[in-house]
């Protein structure tokens, strides 16, 4: 599973390049030489002070290193830049995901700060690795390193994201799996590492097998525990529950349990405790249904979101499929056309299995307005839209 990422800054989060070519180009025409693009992109990996000693000593420049890096820098202070396209798109899906994330840029940090302050997106990193503060920077792993130690996460667990072959190079001599900046396949990529596919449409056979035994005392733990939590919530749900036992092709084999199970899996040894969810992709001739909820006791009430989910409380996904349509959408089972399903995905972050169905209406009728404030019907291949806010499982049913 991906739970860390580390960026590049320049070129990859930001797009700066055309700002940073003519602070280059004037720096040395005020020296007196034309500078050129292919030596301005050689430049774009190492940090601001390696590129300026190269200048220095390619060309001689009066003052020395540290005086000529003063006056580079100081041509770079006020400028700025533009988000590359899909950016602000992975910040907030990543934040919503708690993805931690990190910049590894050659570029001095005071710069890097204020750019991405002024970007509003400062907030989503929590740290900078700039090339002001290392002996060596890119290509070398010195950079990367530094980010892998401060977001203190197994490497396994880190992707790095460079859109040079300077910086790729740092990063994989670090050890990390690096990617080009197409935000939109980054998505993706997360996507599934929080949801692997177990089973691929479009069938799917269930079969109920026996539950686990369990000890007398995990059994003992559980009741304890779901005790104390009812002495704090008196309302707490203890009903029927499917859990997943395994599957192979396209059967899967379920077993019933009760709610305090899932509550007190992490009490049990050796045991995969995995309740089993459903979730209904809506559709109407060649477009998706949306809805937004007015008023709601969901965890994302009042962002778009799709009906209907809800926990495995029968035997038969689609009995339970047809439910909850009911009670979310009050659509009633007369008016769905056909029913398919799509696939099963393993919730690695909640811990849940999550059958994904489409469900295609005769017409689209039945929505309560004291519930559904705002309906909008878009072609199914129509970008996800709000996707940072939603359970990433519904959007796999959407892929």
């Amino acid at each position: 599973m991906i739970k860390g990422a580390l960026i590049d800054f320049d070129g990859t989060l930001v797009d700066s390049h055309p700002f940073l070519y003519q602070v280059y180009l004037k720096f040395l025409k005020e020296r007196g030489i034309d500078g050129t693009e292919a030596e301005f992109e050689s430049l774009l990996g190492p940090s601001l002070r390696d590129g300026v000693r190269f200048l220095v000593e390619k060309y001689g420049l009066e003052g020395g290193v540290d005086a000529n890096y003063n006056a580079y820098y100081a041509l770079i202070q006020n400028g700025c830049g533009e988000l590359k396209p899909g950016v602000l798109d992975f910040l907030r899906f990543a934040e919503a995901n708690r993805i931690r994330m990190g910049v590894v840029t050659s570029a001095p940090e005071a710069w890097v700060k204020d750019i991405l302050l002024k970007l509003n997106v400062l907030h989503y990193f929590r740290f900078i690795v700039s090339g002001d503060e290392l002996n060596r920077g890119k290509p070398a792993p010195d950079p990367y390193l530094k980010g892998i130690y401060d977001i203190n996460l197994p490497k396994e667990e880190l992707i790095a994201i460079e859109d040079t072959e300077i910086g790729t190079q740092s990063a994989e001599s670090a050890g990390l799996k690096t990617y080009y900046p197409h935000w939109d396949k980054l998505l993706e990529l997360i996507l599934e590492s929080h949801y692997p596919t177990l089973i691929e449409g479009p069938t799917l056979k269930v079969e109920i097998t026996q539950a686990p035994n369990l000890s007398e005392e995990e059994t003992m733990a559980i009741e304890a525990h779901f005790d104390a939590l009812s002495k704090e919530n008196t309302h707490l749900f203890n009903g029927p529950v499917y859990f997943y036992a395994s599957h192979k092709g396209n059967t899967l084999s379920i077993y019933r349990g009760d709610y305090k199970l899932f509550l007190g899996r992490d009490l049990i040894k050796d045991k995969d405790i995995i309740p089993v969810s459903v979730c209904g992709k809506t559709t109407f001739q060649d477009k998706v249904l949306w809805g937004k909820r007015a008023l709601s006791l969901h965890q994302f009430g009042g962002f778009w979101e799709t009906v209907p989910s809800g926990g495995l409380a029968d035997s038969d996904p689609e009995k339970q499929l047809f439910q909850e349509l009911q009670e979310e959408a009050n659509i009633a089972s007369t008016d769905v056309k056909s029913t398919s399903f799509l696939k099963a995905v393993h919730n690695l972050k909640e811990g849940t299995l999550e059958l994904l169905y489409r469900i295609e209406l005769i017409r689209p009728t039945g929505l309560p307005t004291a519930e559904v404030t705002e309906l909008n019907w878009r072609k199914a291949d129509d970008p996800y839209p709000h996707r940072q806010v939603l359970p990433l499982s519904l959007v796999f049913a959407f892929l």
